[in-house]
């Protein structure tokens, strides 16, 4: 009878490769964790992105609106809100009110370093703010708007010839992004540029305000409200669905942060 030899990984070389095995989970694990984390996210704005489009449309459609000039030239923001909301599962509406907890009390911004005028900004405080309209919706999302036209807030001579109540002007910049004068043409009239004409603001944060990290670009996601499409507004909303990525700048505490 032919002896066979029989071959048994010994407890040192099974501590080994188990030790290697954990090394190997240790590294991929956060990256997977954190993939699959940015995946969820990028889905929830997908679905809440069209759900506020379908919203738009069916107030458009019920109340026989020419474009979204139309639809946010209301009286308040208030009534925008209550309008939009017919069409949306609310589990929570807080309107205008302030600090009723419909989204977080503190948002940072996408690129909180520089806004683009000077100054670093962290953090703003929408939920506070009675210029502002909140709500919870049933998938566990917040929304939040503000109508410009007849809010008296921000109203200019550029956006004076159409419906919507402000323009942005273009300022010329220093080699750190910090706006350092407006443009002026020929006939020293400022001249404005950016996104243009704007109507609105309507914000979402795809988890809700009890989960974080309540910043743009992340889980806070914004529109700016044009007489004919939706443009991105404090973060890269349109690339973000077109990319499937997150565009941020990674948040950390510093002197300019809201107390």
């Amino acid at each position: 009878m032919v002896g066979k030899n029989k071959f048994a990984f010994t407890l040192a070389e099974v501590l080994v490769t188990l030790g290697i095995i954990g090394v190997v989970a240790a590294i991929t694990m956060p990256t997977l964790v954190a993939n699959n984390r940015e995946k969820q996210l990028i889905t929830a704005l997908k679905k809440n992105n069209a759900l506020i489009e379908q919203s738009l449309y069916m107030v458009q459609s019920k109340y026989g609106y020419t474009d979204y000039a139309e639809m946010f030239a209301m009286n308040s923001t208030q009534e925008l809100y209550n309008k939009l909301a017919e069409n949306l599962k609310m589990s929570k509406s807080c309107g205008t009110a302030s600090n009723q907890g419909c989204i977080s009390n503190n948002m940072i911004g996408a690129r909180y370093r520089n806004n683009g005028w000077g100054s670093t900004v962290s953090m703003s405080n929408y939920d506070q703010s009675t210029s502002w309209a909140k709500g919870q919706l049933t998938n566990g999302s917040s929304i939040f708007l503000h109508n410009y036209v007849k809010s008296g807030t921000h109203n200019n001579s550029a956006a004076s010839s159409t419906k919507c109540g402000v323009a942005w002007p273009q300022c010329n910049k220093d080699s750190k992004g910090n706006c350092v004068s407006n443009k002026k043409d020929t006939d020293g009239n400022y001249v404005y540029g950016g996104v243009g004409v704007q109507c609105g603001l309507i914000g979402i944060d795809v988890n809700g305000p009890n989960k974080g990290p309540n910043q743009f670009g992340i889980d806070v996601y914004g529109y700016v409200v044009q007489p004919t499409k939706l443009s991105n507004w404090e973060s890269s909303t349109i690339e973000t669905m077109r990319n499937d990525k997150l565009y941020y700048n990674k948040y950390t505490p510093g002197k300019y942060e809201n107390k």
